[in-house]
């Protein structure tokens, strides 16, 4: 006897497939979603060897700035950070910057670097952006 495929169940009885909201290859995004969410994996991924703590009671903001170009990031660096305070969002000087951010940053880049995006953004510079919460025993606002 052949060996011979049933036929499919009906489509209400299939699994309905659903859109990974951090998925890279999602048809339709921007680019600056799509490079966000490589990053972003690439943050998760390297958690144990690259990990930022917020230094401050409140929550810290923080753009990479990225330059991608042809398919892979060619430069990584802090675009701008920010404390997310009851009060607003106070943008910081570069001289105000945590140094765990910078160090952060310069850790993540050769991981960053090193992924393959496909389907990837355009060439061109990103600043996707992130957030890290604060610690109640944290420093004060700079």
């Amino acid at each position: 006897m052949a060996n011979e495929r049933s036929a499919s169940p009906p489509a209400s009885s299939a699994p309905q497939a659903t859109n990974d909201p951090d998925d890279p290859a999602e048809p339709g995004i921007p680019d600056l979603a799509r490079l966000a969410r490589y990053v972003f994996r690439a943050m998760q991924d390297h958690e144990a060897v690259c990990s930022l703590e917020n230094p401050f009671r409140d929550k810290l903001s923080f753009a990479f700035a990225i330059d991608v170009a042809s398919g892979r990031i060619t430069r990584v660096g802090v675009a701008e950070a920010a404390i997310e305070a009851p009060l607003g969002r106070l943008s910081l000087l570069k001289t105000q910057w945590p140094p765990q951010l910078p160090a952060y940053v310069a850790c993540l880049a050769p991981h960053l670097q090193a992924v393959v995006m496909d389907p990837a953004p355009a060439d061109g510079t990103y600043q996707p952006f992130y957030s890290y919460a604060g610690r109640p025993g944290g420093q004060p606002l700079p």
